[in-house]
Protein backbone atom coordinates (compact mmCIF):
# COMPACT_ATOMS: atom_id res chain seq x y z
CA UNK A 1 0.00 0.00 0.00
CA UNK A 2 1.24 3.48 -0.83
CA UNK A 3 2.21 5.53 2.20
CA UNK A 4 2.52 9.29 2.52
CA UNK A 5 6.29 8.86 3.01
CA UNK A 6 6.64 7.21 -0.42
CA UNK A 7 4.84 10.03 -2.19
CA UNK A 8 6.80 12.83 -3.79
CA UNK A 9 5.67 16.36 -4.59
CA UNK A 10 7.67 18.38 -7.11
CA UNK A 11 7.32 22.04 -7.99
CA UNK A 12 8.36 22.39 -11.62
CA UNK A 13 9.13 25.67 -13.37
CA UNK A 14 10.73 27.04 -16.51
CA UNK A 15 10.02 29.41 -19.37
CA UNK A 16 7.33 28.51 -21.87
CA UNK A 17 8.45 25.91 -24.42
CA UNK A 18 11.46 24.50 -22.53
CA UNK A 19 9.92 21.02 -22.14
CA UNK A 20 8.21 20.96 -18.73
CA UNK A 21 5.13 19.07 -19.89
CA UNK A 22 7.28 16.74 -21.99
CA UNK A 23 9.36 15.94 -18.92
CA UNK A 24 6.24 15.24 -16.84
CA UNK A 25 4.82 13.07 -19.65
CA UNK A 26 8.04 11.02 -19.76
CA UNK A 27 7.99 10.58 -15.99
CA UNK A 28 4.33 9.59 -16.07
CA UNK A 29 4.68 7.03 -18.86
CA UNK A 30 7.79 5.40 -17.45
CA UNK A 31 6.78 5.47 -13.80
CA UNK A 32 3.33 4.03 -14.49
CA UNK A 33 4.90 1.09 -16.32
CA UNK A 34 7.45 0.61 -13.59
CA UNK A 35 5.18 0.82 -10.54
CA UNK A 36 1.58 0.82 -11.83
CA UNK A 37 1.14 4.11 -9.92
CA UNK A 38 -0.09 7.40 -11.36
CA UNK A 39 1.74 10.69 -11.82
CA UNK A 40 -0.42 13.79 -11.40
CA UNK A 41 0.19 17.07 -13.21
CA UNK A 42 -1.38 20.26 -11.84
CA UNK A 43 -0.81 23.95 -12.48
CA UNK A 44 -1.36 26.74 -10.00
CA UNK A 45 -3.01 28.64 -12.83
CA UNK A 46 -5.62 25.95 -13.63
CA UNK A 47 -8.40 27.65 -11.68
CA UNK A 48 -7.46 31.00 -13.21
CA UNK A 49 -7.76 29.50 -16.71
CA UNK A 50 -11.33 28.44 -15.90
CA UNK A 51 -12.20 31.99 -14.90
CA UNK A 52 -10.39 33.38 -17.95
CA UNK A 53 -12.39 31.15 -20.31
CA UNK A 54 -15.62 32.38 -18.74
CA UNK A 55 -14.69 35.94 -19.68
CA UNK A 56 -13.50 35.25 -23.21
CA UNK A 57 -10.02 33.73 -23.15
CA UNK A 58 -9.73 31.23 -26.00
CA UNK A 59 -6.85 29.15 -24.63
CA UNK A 60 -4.14 30.73 -26.78
CA UNK A 61 -0.69 31.51 -25.38
CA UNK A 62 0.40 34.75 -26.98
CA UNK A 63 2.43 37.25 -24.98
CA UNK A 64 -0.80 39.19 -24.41
CA UNK A 65 -2.55 36.04 -23.15
CA UNK A 66 0.30 35.20 -20.79
CA UNK A 67 0.23 38.68 -19.28
CA UNK A 68 -3.56 38.50 -18.94
CA UNK A 69 -3.40 35.19 -17.04
CA UNK A 70 -0.56 36.45 -14.86
CA UNK A 71 -2.37 39.65 -13.95
CA UNK A 72 -5.63 37.79 -13.33
CA UNK A 73 -3.92 35.33 -11.00
CA UNK A 74 -2.36 38.17 -9.01
CA UNK A 75 -5.76 39.84 -8.59
CA UNK A 76 -7.55 36.64 -7.57
CA UNK A 77 -4.74 35.58 -5.24
CA UNK A 78 -4.83 38.91 -3.47
CA UNK A 79 -8.62 38.78 -3.21
CA UNK A 80 -9.16 35.28 -1.78
CA UNK A 81 -6.04 33.11 -2.35
CA UNK A 82 -8.04 30.82 -4.66
CA UNK A 83 -5.09 29.47 -6.72
CA UNK A 84 -3.12 28.30 -3.69
CA UNK A 85 -6.23 27.05 -1.86
CA UNK A 86 -7.14 24.94 -4.91
CA UNK A 87 -3.58 23.63 -5.06
CA UNK A 88 -3.73 22.72 -1.37
CA UNK A 89 -6.91 20.75 -2.07
CA UNK A 90 -5.13 18.91 -4.87
CA UNK A 91 -2.25 18.04 -2.55
CA UNK A 92 -4.63 16.77 0.15
CA UNK A 93 -6.41 14.54 -2.40
CA UNK A 94 -3.05 13.29 -3.65
CA UNK A 95 -1.85 12.38 -0.16
CA UNK A 96 -5.00 10.40 0.57
CA UNK A 97 -4.93 8.52 -2.74
CA UNK A 98 -3.62 4.94 -2.87
CA UNK A 99 -2.80 4.88 -6.59
CA UNK A 100 -0.91 8.18 -7.01
CA UNK A 101 2.79 8.43 -6.14
CA UNK A 102 4.11 11.63 -7.76
CA UNK A 103 2.54 15.08 -7.99
CA UNK A 104 3.95 17.85 -10.18
CA UNK A 105 2.88 21.39 -9.31
CA UNK A 106 3.57 24.01 -11.99
CA UNK A 107 4.26 27.30 -10.22
CA UNK A 108 5.85 30.44 -11.67
CA UNK A 109 6.03 32.92 -8.81
CA UNK A 110 9.06 32.60 -6.46
CA UNK A 111 7.00 33.56 -3.41
CA UNK A 112 4.42 30.88 -4.18
CA UNK A 113 7.14 28.30 -4.82
CA UNK A 114 8.65 29.04 -1.41
CA UNK A 115 5.21 28.72 0.17
CA UNK A 116 4.62 25.35 -1.52
CA UNK A 117 8.02 24.07 -0.38
CA UNK A 118 7.28 25.05 3.21
CA UNK A 119 3.71 23.74 3.29
CA UNK A 120 3.98 20.63 1.08
CA UNK A 121 7.65 19.70 1.60
CA UNK A 122 8.05 19.89 -2.17
CA UNK A 123 11.22 19.42 -4.19
CA UNK A 124 11.82 22.17 -6.76
CA UNK A 125 12.80 21.60 -10.40
CA UNK A 126 13.85 24.13 -13.03
CA UNK A 127 13.84 23.06 -16.67
CA UNK A 128 16.05 25.15 -18.98
CA UNK A 129 16.72 25.13 -22.70
CA UNK A 130 19.27 27.49 -24.22
CA UNK A 131 17.55 27.94 -27.59
CA UNK A 132 14.28 29.06 -26.00
CA UNK A 133 14.19 32.82 -25.29
CA UNK A 134 13.30 33.87 -21.76
CA UNK A 135 9.80 35.41 -21.63
CA UNK A 136 9.74 38.83 -19.97
CA UNK A 137 6.34 40.14 -21.05
CA UNK A 138 4.72 39.31 -17.71
CA UNK A 139 5.83 39.30 -14.09
CA UNK A 140 5.47 35.54 -13.52
CA UNK A 141 7.56 34.42 -16.51
CA UNK A 142 10.09 37.18 -16.01
CA UNK A 143 10.95 35.91 -12.50
CA UNK A 144 11.35 32.22 -13.34
CA UNK A 145 15.05 32.28 -12.42
CA UNK A 146 14.53 34.18 -9.16
CA UNK A 147 14.61 31.03 -7.04
CA UNK A 148 17.32 28.62 -5.89
CA UNK A 149 15.97 25.29 -7.24
CA UNK A 150 16.88 21.88 -5.85
CA UNK A 151 17.23 20.34 -9.31
CA UNK A 152 18.12 22.05 -12.59
CA UNK A 153 17.55 20.11 -15.81
CA UNK A 154 19.37 21.41 -18.88
CA UNK A 155 17.14 20.18 -21.70
CA UNK A 156 19.70 20.88 -24.42
CA UNK A 157 20.71 17.35 -25.45
CA UNK A 158 19.02 14.71 -27.58
CA UNK A 159 15.86 12.89 -26.58
CA UNK A 160 17.96 9.75 -25.96
CA UNK A 161 20.14 11.61 -23.44
CA UNK A 162 17.04 13.05 -21.82
CA UNK A 163 15.57 9.55 -21.47
CA UNK A 164 18.80 8.21 -19.98
CA UNK A 165 18.87 10.77 -17.19
CA UNK A 166 15.16 10.45 -16.56
CA UNK A 167 15.26 6.65 -16.33
CA UNK A 168 18.30 6.80 -14.06
CA UNK A 169 16.55 9.19 -11.70
CA UNK A 170 13.35 7.15 -11.57
CA UNK A 171 15.20 3.91 -10.92
CA UNK A 172 17.11 5.56 -8.08
CA UNK A 173 13.91 7.06 -6.68
CA UNK A 174 12.10 3.74 -6.84
CA UNK A 175 14.96 2.00 -5.03
CA UNK A 176 14.72 4.64 -2.32
CA UNK A 177 11.01 3.86 -1.90
CA UNK A 178 11.57 0.09 -1.79
CA UNK A 179 14.53 -0.16 0.57
CA UNK A 180 13.33 -1.65 3.87
CA UNK A 181 16.59 -1.95 5.81
CA UNK A 182 17.14 -0.60 9.28
CA UNK A 183 17.00 3.17 9.67
CA UNK A 184 20.78 3.73 9.74
CA UNK A 185 21.48 1.60 6.65
CA UNK A 186 18.52 3.13 4.85
CA UNK A 187 19.77 6.62 5.69
CA UNK A 188 23.26 5.87 4.36
CA UNK A 189 21.91 4.21 1.23
CA UNK A 190 19.51 7.02 0.47
CA UNK A 191 22.32 9.54 0.75
CA UNK A 192 24.52 7.45 -1.51
CA UNK A 193 21.77 7.33 -4.14
CA UNK A 194 21.20 11.04 -3.72
CA UNK A 195 24.86 11.80 -4.46
CA UNK A 196 24.71 9.51 -7.51
CA UNK A 197 21.62 11.40 -8.64
CA UNK A 198 23.35 14.75 -8.13
CA UNK A 199 26.35 13.56 -10.14
CA UNK A 200 24.29 12.49 -13.13
CA UNK A 201 22.16 15.63 -13.07
CA UNK A 202 25.18 17.91 -12.49
CA UNK A 203 23.59 19.49 -9.46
Amino acid sequence: MTTIDSKKIFVINGSGGVGKDTFVQFVSEFYCRLTNKQVINYSSVDEIKKIAKDIGWTGSKTERDRKFLCDLKLIVSEYNDLPFAAMRGKVDAFKSSTDEDILFLHIREPEEIKRAVQEFNAITILVKRDNIPHITSNLADDRVFNYDYDIVIDNNSTEADFWFHLVLYLVISTLCFCIKFCSVICYIYRNFLYYCFCFYFHI
